[in-house]
C-alpha cells in the first residue's frame, strides 16, 4: 500500500509541473482581455503604451493602432471610424469601433501637442461593452 501512494504521488506530482503550454501576452494584450471581460463601457487608457514620440499625425490609410490590431487578432472587425480634435482645441483623436459577436469595442488613439510643437506625445484607450 505505501509504494502504491508513492507512485501515485509521483504521478500527480508529474502532472501538476506540466502546465498546458500558453502563448504569453503583453501587457496591451492582457488590458484588451480585460476590457472584453469586463465589458463595463469604462475608458482604460494606456499613457506609456509608445515609446517613443512622432514628428507627424499619419493619414487615414496609414494609421496603425496597436489595440485595434490586437483586437483585430481576436476576430474582431472594424465597424465604425472617425477622426477630429478633442476638445475642439485639444488632442487630435481617431476612434474606431469594432465588434465581435455581441461584444463592441472602441478604441482611441490620441495625438498630445507637446511643448515642442514639432512633436506629438500618443495614447490609446479601450471601451467594451455588450452590444444589444
Amino acid at each position: 500500500m505505501k509504494y502504491l501512494m508513492i507512485a501515485l504521488l509521483s504521478i500527480l506530482s508529474l502532472s501538476c509541473t506540466k502546465s498546458p503550454e500558453k502563448t504569453p501576452q503583453n501587457f496591451a494584450e492582457k488590458i484588451v482581455a480585460f476590457a472584453i471581460e469586463n465589458s463595463d463601457d469604462q475608458f482604460i487608457e494606456l499613457p506609456e503604451l509608445y515609446d517613443s514620440l512622432t514628428k507627424t499625425i499619419p493619414d487615414d490609410k496609414d494609421e496603425k493602432t496597436i489595440l485595434v490590431q490586437i483586437l483585430k487578432k481576436k476576430g474582431f472587425k472594424i465597424t465604425n471610424w472617425g477622426r477630429g480634435n478633442w476638445p475642439p482645441l485639444g488632442a487630435r483623436i481617431i476612434q474606431i469601433t469594432l465588434k465581435k459577436d455581441d461584444c463592441e469595442c472602441t478604441v482611441n488613439k490620441m495625438y498630445y501637442a507637446t511643448m515642442d510643437d514639432s512633436l506629438y506625445e500618443m495614447r490609446e484607450r479601450i471601451k467594451c461593452r455588450a452590444s444589444h
